[in-house]
C-alpha cells in the first residue's frame, strides 16, 4: 500500500523554482510508492496565482498542469468555504496523509497537531518525524 502525501501550493512552486522532482524525490526519500493528493482549495489557489503576469504566475500554471497529470484532486466534504491550509489539515486527518509544504506557518500548525510533514531543508526534502519506523507505519494504515 502507498503512503498518501498531500501537496501544498508552496512545495509545488518551490520545487519548480529549484528545480526538484517532488514526486520522484518523495518516493526516493520514503523508499516506497506514494499517492499524491491535492485538495481542491490548493488547485484554486494555484489557479488564482496563475492569472498573474509574473514568474510566479508562470510557475503556478506549470504546477497546475503537473498536478492534473500526477495527483488525485480531492474535495472537502464540508460545503463551507475554507482556506487551502485548512483543507490540508482536514484532509490529512480524514485520509491519514502526510503534508508536503514549504510554508513555515503551516508547518507549525501541522506539528502542533501531530501531522507528519515533508518539507525542504535547503534544496533537499526532509521528513518530520525523521524515524523510518514511523513512515513504515504510515504505509500500513
Amino acid at each position: 500500500m502507498a503512503i498518501k502525501i498531500l501537496l501544498d501550493t508552496s512545495i509545488l512552486i518551490t520545487s519548480l523554482k529549484l528545480p526538484l522532482d517532488i514526486f520522484g524525490e518523495t518516493e526516493r526519500l520514503l523508499g516506497t510508492r506514494v499517492t499524491f493528493l491535492v485538495p481542491k482549495e490548493v488547485m484554486e489557489e494555484l489557479q488564482k496565482l496563475s492569472m498573474k503576469q509574473t514568474s510566479l504566475g508562470t510557475l503556478a500554471t506549470r504546477a497546475l498542469e503537473i498536478t492534473k497529470n500526477k495527483c488525485k484532486i480531492i474535495q472537502d466534504k464540508s460545503t463551507a468555504k475554507i482556506t487551502a491550509d485548512e483543507s490540508l489539515i482536514r484532509a490529512s486527518k480524514e485520509v491519514k496523509a502526510a503534508v508536503a509544504t514549504a510554508d513555515n506557518r503551516l508547518r507549525m500548525r501541522l506539528r502542533a497537531q501531530g501531522i507528519p510533514i515533508i518539507t525542504l531543508r535547503g534544496n533537499r526534502l526532509h521528513c518530520e518525524p525523521e524515524t523510518l519506523e514511523y513512515w513504515n507505519f504510515m504505509q500500513r494504515t
